[in-house]
């Protein structure tokens, strides 16, 4: 027992050596190595208030106070948009109304006109007549002296040239012991012709004569015409047709 305090007594005294460079160099590194547990304040540390975020604390345009004490921004864009879209919408809803009126319109136009060639067609007085010419340009009708109307057919002509349109022309007979003349394409001892309206393109299809077919009239001519159509023929007629008697 007394050999033992004495050997404390010499340890006690020694003077304590360096460490070993390696050891150091050993002991840093287990250090970086572990993890290292924060103090909390429970433990009698000082713990660090935790961080705002990039955002917190900021206001502006637009912003609104949060719980908490930070700000959050409206969906300012998404305001924007549906504005832009709803705007779009009611555009869209007004363009597609003004297309289905007008169709509507040339729906009605269309039936109109079949159920107008229809009551030529079964007229009680409907006469039918056609001709043709050597190079195969032909006008084909049925009148209806009682309606006043005929439907015409043209076929055979060519387009016409640009700034030029094909007009039908209907002609009556002149008075017996009349001494008028013929004017512009009308064949000699007929009356002024008048003008039955425009052909569309080459006058392939189907034309409804309406106003001014009566009893006088004896003849189809159809004339090559400036665009717009003209009062009276300017050139001799492309093609004509005799409606004889019915």
């Amino acid at each position: 027992m007394r050999d033992l305090a004495q050997g404390a007594v010499r340890l006690a005294r020694a003077v304590a050596a360096p460490a070993p460079p390696q050891m150091r160099q050993r002991v840093l590194a287990a250090a970086q190595a572990t993890p290292q547990e924060a103090s909390s304040a429970a433990d009698g540390g000082y713990a660090a208030p935790p961080a705002r975020a990039a955002h917190a604390g900021r206001s502006g345009p637009g912003g609104r106070r949060a719980r908490g004490g930070g700000y959050l921004r409206r969906p300012v864009f998404g305001l924007r948009l549906a504005g832009a879209v709803a705007a779009l919408s009611l555009i869209a809803a007004a363009v597609l109304g003004v297309e289905l009126v007008r169709t509507r319109d040339r729906l009605d136009q269309e039936r109109g006109a079949t159920r107008a060639v229809e009551q030529v067609l079964s007229a009680p007085d409907a006469h039918g007549v056609s001709g043709r010419d050597v190079q195969g340009r032909g006008i084909n009708a049925v009148t209806s002296r009682r309606l006043g109307a005929a439907v015409v057919t043209v076929s055979g002509l060519p387009a016409p040239p640009d700034g030029r349109t094909y007009q039908l022309w209907m002609i009556d007979a002149a008075p017996e012991g009349s001494s008028e003349g013929s004017s512009g394409g009308a064949p000699e001892g007929s009356a002024t012709p008048r003008s039955a309206g425009l052909l569309k393109g080459s006058g392939e299809g189907t034309s409804l004569v309406t106003g001014g077919f009566g009893a006088h009239t004896e003849r189809l001519a159809v004339t090559l015409e400036p665009d717009g159509g003209s009062t009276r023929p300017t050139t001799n007629p492309v093609v004509q047709l005799a409606l004889g008697d019915p």
